[in-house]
C-alpha cells in the first residue's frame, strides 16, 4: 500500500466527512415530521451534498453480506432512524474548516454535481436499466479529490491550480503531485470500502457503457470546471455522440441544456458566476425550439424521455395541470400503464375527485369518481405524506379490498400504483396507475413509474404557481 493512500485512509477513517449548512438546515426541517422521514428526503439532500452521500455509501460499505449499488439502498441498508442520527452526528463545512478549503469543496462539489446531472439525463435518453446506478456512480466518482481536499488541502489547492492553468496532460500532473494517478488511489480506497461497484469499475478500463456513461459525464464536467468553456473538444464531443447516438452538432446544445437545468436547480447553492459569463458567450440558442402541438399530434409515437423533456420544459402552457397531464400520458403511451387518473385533493371538502384521466382510458364513471378521504382509510393514509405504494399480486387481498369499488382491479396479476403527490408540505393530490403484468417484466415497470413520479414532483416545485385547476 502506497503512503498517500495509507496516510489518506487512516485520516479518513478517523475523521467523519463533513456536511454542508444547508444539509443541516434540511434535517432541521425534516425532524418537524421525524416519523414520516422517507428514503426520498434523504436521498435529495445527499444528491447535494458529495460529503454525506459519501459518508452513507461508506457507512453502508460495512455491511459484508451486501454489496450497496445506490444512496437509495444504502439508506434502507443502515435504516432510517440511523442515517438521521449520523446526520445529526456530522460536523458542518462551513464551520469546520478555513475559508478557502471551503470554497475548493464547493466547487468540486458543483462540479460532481454536474457530472451526475449529465450521467442521468444520458441514462434516460439512453433507457439504460437500474438508471439511479449512473448518477450516484458520477456523484461520488470523484470521492478521493475531496478527501484530498479536506485532509491535504494544500495538495489539493496545488493540483487544482495547475490544472487550472495549463492546457497539459492532467495525468502527469498527478503523477508529479501525489505520485500516482488519481484513478489508481481512487480504485484503491473504493475497494477497500467496498463502494457500489459501478464506482470501484468506472477507474479502470472496459468496455462497459455504464462505466463509459460516468468517465464520460466526469470527464465533459471537469472541461467545463477546467476551462470554464462551452467550446468543447472534438474528441469528447465525438464521443458523446457515439454514446448518445446524437449527431455531433446537437452535443453542444444538449449538454448546454443539461448545465442551465443544474445552475437553476442548485442556485445560491455553489458558485455560478463564472458559468453564467461562460454560457453567455456561447454563440448558439441554449433552449430547445419546441412545437407546442407536437405531443397531441404524434403522442403514440413519444418516447419515455421525451414526456420527460417536456415535463422538464419551461414552455409548458397551463402550468401545473398541464404537467400533470404529461405526466398521465407518459404513463399511458410511453411506460404501458393502465387506468391512470389523477386525483385532485379537495381539502375543504376531504375528498379526492377526477382531475385527469389517459386518453386511452373513455369509462365516463372513472372519469367522475370520488374518493372520500373520511371512508376510505387507505387514500387517508397516503395523503399523509408523499410516498409511492406498489401493490404487487402478492398484496391483491390486503390493499385491493381497500380501494374504491371502481380502482379494484378484476386481474390477480394486476400491479397498482398509487402516488401521494406533495408541494411545498401540502398534498395536491394522488396519481393512480395499474397494469397486467408478469414478475419477470415487474421492476423495469416499477422503475419507469417512479421516474414519471420522480419527475413529475420536481417539475410541479419548479412553477412558481402549484395549484390545480379543473378545467370547465
Amino acid at each position: 500500500m502506497m503512503e498517500l493512500e495509507s496516510a489518506l485512509l487512516k485520516q479518513a477513517n478517523a475523521t467523519e466527512c463533513p456536511i454542508t449548512a444547508r444539509s443541516k438546515q434540511s434535517l432541521s426541517g425534516l425532524l418537524l415530521k421525524e416519523d414520516d422521514i422517507t428514503t426520498d428526503d434523504i436521498v435529495q439532500i445527499a444528491e447535494l451534498d458529495p460529503g454525506f452521500s459519501l459518508a452513507l455509501l461508506k457507512q453502508a460499505g460495512k455491511a459484508k453480506k451486501r454489496r450497496i449499488t445506490t444512496l437509495s439502498h444504502a439508506i434502507l441498508l443502515i435504516g432510517i432512524p440511523r442515517v438521521v442520527t449520523l446526520l445529526k452526528r456530522l460536523p458542518v463545512l462551513e464551520s469546520s474548516y478555513p475559508a478557502a478549503v471551503v470554497s475548493l469543496i464547493k466547487r468540486l462539489y458543483f462540479r460532481q454535481t454536474l457530472a451526475a446531472n449529465f450521467a442521468m439525463d444520458w441514462a434516460i435518453a439512453r433507457k439504460d436499466s437500474e438508471i439511479n446506478e449512473l448518477p450516484n456512480a458520477a456523484l461520488n466518482h470523484a470521492f478521493v479529490e475531496l478527501l484530498l481536499c479536506l485532509f491535504m488541502s494544500e495538495r489539493a489547492a496545488q493540483l487544482d491550480q495547475k490544472k487550472q492553468h495549463t492546457s497539459d496532460d492532467h495525468l502527469a500532473i498527478e503523477q508529479t503531485l501525489l505520485g500516482q494517478s488519481l484513478h489508481a488511489l481512487s480504485s484503491q480506497i473504493a475497494t477497500s470500502w467496498r463502494l457500489p461497484e459501478l464506482i470501484c469499475e468506472s477507474y479502470k478500463d472496459g468496455f462497459n457503457p455504464k462505466i463509459k456513461g460516468i468517465r464520460l459525464a466526469n470527464n465533459i464536467s471537469k472541461w467545463i470546471y477546467y476551462h470554464c468553456s462551452c467550446h468543447y473538444p472534438e474528441s469528447l464531443i465525438k464521443q458523446i455522440s457515439d454514446y448518445l447516438r446524437l449527431p455531433p452538432e446537437q452535443v453542444s446544445a444538449n449538454l448546454n441544456r443539461s448545465f442551465v437545468k443544474v445552475l437553476r436547480e442548485t442556485h445560491g447553492i455553489f458558485p455560478h458566476t463564472p458559468y453564467v459569463r461562460m454560457l453567455m458567450s456561447y454563440p448558439e440558442q441554449v433552449t430547445r425550439k419546441t412545437n407546442k402541438l407536437s405531443l397531441q399530434q404524434h403522442g403514440s409515437n413519444k418516447s419515455l424521455k421525451q414526456y420527460i423533456q417536456a415535463m422538464r420544459s419551461k414552455q409548458t402552457n397551463g402550468g401545473a395541470s398541464s404537467i400533470i397531464k404529461l405526466a398521465v400520458d407518459a404513463l399511458d403511451v410511453a411506460v404501458g400503464a393502465e387506468r391512470i387518473i389523477f386525483l385532485s385533493h379537495q381539502h375543504d371538502k376531504q375528498i379526492l375527485t377526477s382531475f385527469y384521466a389517459a386518453n386511452s382510458q373513455p369509462s365516463a364513471k372513472l372519469k367522475s369518481i370520488s374518493v372520500s378521504l373520511e371512508i376510505n382509510r387507505l387514500f387517508r393514509e397516503l395523503v399523509k405524506k408523499e410516498q409511492l405504494l406498489v401493490i404487487s399480486s402478492e398484496k391483491n387481498s390486503t390493499y385491493h379490498q381497500l380501494l374504491p369499488p371502481l380502482l379494484v382491479p378484476s386481474d390477480p396479476n394486476t400491479v397498482t400504483g398509487i402516488y401521494s403527490v406533495f408541494v411545498k408540505q401540502r398534498s395536491i393530490g394522488c396519481l393512480f396507475f395499474q397494469r397486467q403484468l408478469k414478475n419477470e417484466l415487474a421492476d423495469a415497470y416499477q422503475k419507469q413509474c417512479k421516474l414519471v413520479c420522480k419527475e413529475l414532483k420536481l417539475a410541479l416545485v419548479s412553477l412558481s404557481d402549484y395549484k390545480v385547476k379543473k378545467c370547465a
